[in-house]
């Protein structure tokens, strides 16, 4: 046992050392998982216990943690990201430090543009990236860019083939069917009995927003230059171009401009149509979370339009 006052002075001096508060840690002998309870806002902890008991009362305290009951010289640790080359999932890489990549080619209306730019950023970054073409969901594409039903599960079913910790860059407010927190657990339980052995989808970004993210990236004095090359269009046309028209732009538009940067868009996404007549009032009227729409009234601010 080791009392809160030693874990806590651990935990200082951890981030005196300069490791920063997502980092990963790994945490042999766990326990109940006392360490996790007195970590900084956003670690991760993957915590490995060899008695049986200590270790599921930590993962029923700690169900966001990566919980492992095994023995510790036994315990493999391979991570994936699903990179898609994304507005979230190149910072992601970042984030995380630069773990091998996976892209799935799945067929869609866009993929011409997406895989351009996934293969630009893996050049320019010289990123450890796989491109698979073993899944193609083309059958349930629309060229209005609808969410492909289950796509994110089928996507962490074949990533639980090669890595124990797959990473999908979900962000602060996302709840589709197959994107949220509650739903990566569940995909993490389903995988962990089928694979017999631990597994793990996450993402690091449930506590931040896009504008966040993007924030991030540049204190980081990461290369801007390389987060224009991301793509995030649901329906580019033909051209290597964002259309400035679909929800996809508006949230990348909202999350750089809120940052000072000036993406390039084939129309302005602040006079798209939907804008003024659901955007603005779904954002005031409590139909979006509140933070999504003080990002997005910010927004517009910037171009001298009234919230």
């Amino acid at each position: 046992y080791t009392t809160p006052e030693v874990i806590t002075a651990i935990h200082e001096g951890i981030a005196r050392l300069g490791v920063p508060a997502h980092a990963t840690i790994l945490e042999p002998g766990c326990g109940t998982g006392n360490f996790m309870s007195y970590g900084r806002p956003g670690n991760r902890f993957i915590g490995v216990e060899l008695d049986a008991l200590s270790g599921r009362i930590a993962r029923a305290l700690h169900p966001r943690q990566d919980i492992r009951i095994e023995d510790f010289q036994e315990t493999q640790l391979p991570e994936i990201l699903l990179f898609s080359a994304g507005l979230d999932s190149f910072p992601a890489w970042h984030y995380l430090g630069r773990p091998p990549a996976l892209y799935f080619d799945i067929r869609h209306h866009f993929r011409e543009q997406e895989l351009a730019a996934v293969k630009d950023l893996a050049g320019r970054c010289q990123m450890d990236l796989t491109i698979s073409r073993e899944l193609d969901l083309s059958a349930w594409d629309t060229p209005q860019g609808d969410l492909i039903p289950f796509r994110n599960v089928l996507l962490a079913m074949l990533a639980a083939l090669r890595a124990d910790v797959i990473w999908c860059a979900g962000v602060k407010g996302d709840h589709t069917a197959d994107k949220s927190p509650e739903a990566f657990a569940r995909m993490s339980e389903m995988l962990t009995g089928f694979a017999g052995r631990p597994v793990r989808v996450d993402s690091p970004f449930w506590e931040m927003t896009k504008t966040g993210i993007v924030a991030w990236y540049l204190r980081e004095e990461l290369p801007a230059g390389d987060l224009l090359q991301t793509f995030s269009c649901l329906t580019p046309g033909s051209r290597m171009e964002h259309c400035g028209r679909c929800p996809s732009c508006l949230r990348r538009w909202i999350a750089l401009a809120n940052n000072g940067i000036t993406g390039h868009f084939a129309a302005d996404p602040w006079r798209w149509e939907r804008v003024a007549s659901y955007y603005v009032p779904a954002m005031g009227d409590g139909t979006y979370p509140p933070h999504r729409a003080e990002e997005f009234f910010r927004a517009l601010a910037t171009v001298g339009l009234p919230g």
